[in-house]
């Protein structure tokens, strides 16, 4: 096992990160420098390395979030600037979800309208019900 070089952390949220959590938690501390690594090479070069990196961000969003402004922006976010974007996301992510249920509500409705005019025509047309 490759040994982890904690005094070359790239980013102040990496190590503002190590600095609140305990030893026997580290591997969150890996994957963070692994994400820096990502964006520290100007990001995902091949596929393996972004699906890695997608299943970083959908369990770590808001530290994939810092470490790239940070690494890609150059642009370290404050603990109640994360908050706030993360907060943002949660209502964009529940927006679009309510969006996604009323579009497939309304396809189920049409979806029933459908069949009960192709029955209704089916009968006229003779067909058995």
């Amino acid at each position: 096992m490759a040994r982890h070089r904690y005094s070359e952390i790239k980013t102040e949220f990496v190590r503002r990160e190590l600095r609140r959590t305990r030893w026997k938690n580290r591997d969150y501390i890996h994957t963070l420098m692994l994400v820096e690594d990502l964006y520290a090479q100007g990001g995902p070069k091949h596929w393996p390395e972004g699906m890695g990196l997608r299943a970083i961000s959908q369990r770590y969003p808001m530290a994939v979030h810092a470490i790239r402004s940070e690494l890609i922006d150059g642009k370290v976010l404050s603990d109640e600037e994360l908050r706030a974007w993360l907060a943002e996301r949660r209502r964009e992510e529940e927006r679009r979800r309510k969006e996604w249920e009323e579009e497939h509500r309304r396809r189920r409705e049409q979806e029933r309208e459908d069949e009960r005019l192709d029955r209704e025509e089916w009968l006229q047309a003779g067909g058995l019900p």
